[in-house]
């Protein structure tokens, strides 16, 4: 037997070392509508520029990956809107994630969502190529909160996206909801707050509102149009 301080060699072979495993993050750049407070990279859906992306897509994950298939645990595709998307996409998406990387057992992969495009089509492509867990952008159960943000889904369309996340088989649902909204009452978020854990979601993100320099929202509170987000309020609501 070699001695403890043996260099390694035929009789103290190197441990093969595993690579540790990684996050992977691919952004959807395409939305129905452009919400007034979003400063991510995003424009209008266009199914050309879709084709464009997914083409893209592919030679940059062959690019970065350079024949290797790097070890992966968690997968979000944020955006943008990934449910905006067609079905078609969507399987080509999830031949590349399963082409190009090893995916571990038990990946959680998340895919953001919008209640207007989670459709039943939408949610079992998704569903086909991987996605075990939803990011539902809820922002608010109340139909003038959700105009002022620029939102074009109202609140019976959450749930419809909710039953058809479940029955497409996604295992985990996160709701998200802002707060700090210009001209929100603590009582009207807890509404808000009160709807979506009805819903009886996995998880639930809520976001305090960020004026985000050069977003419709906020040139609108700068030149006076609307109010201030109150920190006080915010606070409470918190």
């Amino acid at each position: 037997m070699a001695a403890p301080d043996q260099p390694p060699g035929k009789d103290r072979p190197l441990t093969e070392r595993v690579a540790p495993a990684a996050g992977l993050y691919v952004h959807v750049p395409f939305c129905r509508a452009l919400c007034t407070y979003c400063a991510f990279a995003k424009e209008l859906h266009d199914p050309v520029r879709e084709t464009l992306w997914l083409e893209g897509l592919e030679a940059e994950v062959a690019h970065r990956t350079a024949g290797e298939r790097p070890r992966i645990d968690t997968v979000f595709l944020g955006g943008g809107t990934p449910s905006a998307l067609s079905p078609e996409s969507w399987r080509r998406v999830g031949e590349i994630l399963r082409e190009r990387f090893t995916l571990l057992p038990g990946a959680e992969i998340t895919a953001e969502a919008n209640p207007e495009s989670a459709l039943p089509a939408i949610l079992g492509a998704m569903r086909g190529a991987g996605v075990n867990r939803l990011s539902l952008g809820v922002q608010s159960a109340h139909a003038a909160e959700l105009a002022g943000l620029g939102r074009i889904h109202d609140f019976a369309a959450v749930e419809r996206a909710v039953t058809a996340a479940r029955a497409a088989g996604i295992a985990s649902l996160n709701l998200d909801l802002m707060y700090g909204l210009p001209d929100q009452p603590v009582d009207r978020f807890a509404a808000s707050l009160e709807a979506v854990l009805a819903l009886r979601p996995d998880h639930l993100s809520a976001y305090c509102l960020g004026l985000e320099p050069g977003t419709p929202l906020a040139s609108d509170v700068g030149a006076g149009r609307l109010p201030e987000p109150d920190d006080d309020t915010a606070r409470a609501q918190y």
